[in-house]
């Protein structure tokens, strides 16, 4: 068992939607379908971590990073990055990714990851000014909530940067689609899932 796997044992993707929905139904945050739980295998993510051509020193940051695994996969990639950071709204799949968080950093030392925080909060008001790559699976949100994080998105991120969707396509000039095959990348979902989703990566104009 690697260090990655012990850090998230006994949290597949079925266990984070369990929580999520618990969360939902105790205290509503979002609309819609939109706490849904989502996650990619670890393949994909280094399929978009290569997409995205990042540099030393890059900054990523996960809108809606749940049990924190799409931000630690991708601390682990071989990349220099100067942070690795995501903001989550459910304090459930928060606390839980705090302590995967410790115990991948426990098993590997702070020195085996590049500088990684996890944040509890709302996407809307997180910060992405300095963000090098914004990854964002964007299954379950409702047209209204998409454009108005397309509208953050699209003011606040700096030109050059990278955005990368799950599901969702952009509508606003202010981004173009990046990299081979118009940005569109073919992705799964949690190792054992046979399902497969559309992704989309953009640069900032």
């Amino acid at each position: 068992m690697t260090a990655y796997e012990m850090a998230f044992e006994g949290l597949d993707r079925d266990a984070g939607l369990e929580i999520a929905e618990l969360s939902h139904k105790e205290r509503p945050r979002v609309d819609g379908m939109g706490y849904f739980y989502g996650e990619l295998d670890h393949r994909s993510v280094t399929e978009i971590v290569k997409a995205v051509r990042p540099e030393e020193g890059d900054v990523f940051v996960d809108l809606g990073s749940g049990l924190g695994k799409m931000v630690l996969s991708t601390a682990l990639q071989d990349v220099a990055w100067g942070e690795c950071r995501g903001c989550e709204i459910l304090p459930e799949l928060h606390e839980k990714a705090l302590v995967a968080l410790e115990k991948l950093q426990a098993a590997l030392g702070r020195e085996g990851l590049p500088s990684c925080t996890l944040e509890l909060g709302d996407m809307m008001r997180a910060k992405v000014d300095d963000a090098t790559v914004v990854f964002v699976f964007a299954t379950c949100f409702q047209p209204a909530f998409m454009a108005a994080l397309e509208s953050k998105l699209g003011a606040e991120m700096k030109p050059g940067s990278r955005l990368v969707l799950v599901s969702k396509q952009v509508q606003s000039n202010k981004f173009r689609p990046y990299g081979a095959n118009d940005g569109y990348l073919c992705v799964r979902q949690s190792f054992d899932s046979k399902w497969s989703l559309d992704c989309f990566v953009y640069q900032k104009t």
